[in-house]
């Protein structure tokens, strides 16, 4: 009942919008942002991504695993309406060329649901952006790092580093000689180029 009861509700916004978009010529633009982002899936149909110049990324798709670029767009001709995306280029040449039609069933800040002509459904549930990619960043930088080679003023600096590097979390702790020299935050910023690795210190000693 809860499902129906979502599904329902979707398509009232999709009706109450088009009745809209009907009225003012124009479609309803405010719902194709919804739609911008990117979306996880279950197994075989793995990661969606929606851009806002049209373009679109797939990940992890079918039981090949493939990798798609290509482009998308709504078609608000008919409700439920019509996502429309085109594969550009792929490591599958079978799906270059390729168009697919899917109407849209559910749609809104948390869930991405449409349906095959045949009638299957395909559900993802949306990634948080700020999420995406700092946690990637962050899980990849996990674990203890020891220096293999130190610069400082451009030049290298000769000899041992009994020295580490902790990072547990966004937390990250330094040794010398086997004893804590400071401690702190990590923070990243993975929309520079390139991107930006900082640690902020609460205690101990920064040199």
């Amino acid at each position: 009942m809860i499902r129906t009861a979502v599904l329902v509700a979707a398509s009232l916004v999709f009706i109450t919008s088009a009745q809209t978009a009907e009225q003012t010529k124009e479609p309803p633009v405010a719902l194709e942002r919804v739609l911008v982002g990117e979306w996880q899936g279950g197994l075989c149909i793995g990661e969606l991504t929606l851009r806002a110049d049209g373009a679109f990324e797939r990940q992890h798709y079918s039981p090949g695993n493939h990798q798609l670029t290509g482009t998308w767009a709504v078609r608000w001709n008919a409700l439920p309406p019509t996502l429309v995306m085109t594969c550009k280029t792929s490591d599958f040449s079978g799906y270059v060329g390729e168009t697919k039609e899917v109407k849209l069933v559910q749609l809104d800040n948390e869930a991405l649901m449409y349906q095959y002509p045949g009638g299957q459904q395909v559900r993802y549930e949306r990634v948080p952006a700020q999420q995406t990619s700092q946690e990637k960043e962050l899980a990849a930088l996990q674990g203890t790092w020891v220096p293999l080679q130190y610069e400082e003023k451009g030049k290298k600096v000769q000899g041992e580093f009994n020295c580490k590097q902790i990072i547990n979390g966004d937390n990250v702790t330094f040794l010398v000689n086997g004893e804590t020299h400071a401690e702190g935050k990590v923070v990243l910023n993975p929309t520079k180029s390139p991107k930006q690795l900082d640690f902020q210190f609460t205690s101990g000693r920064r040199t």
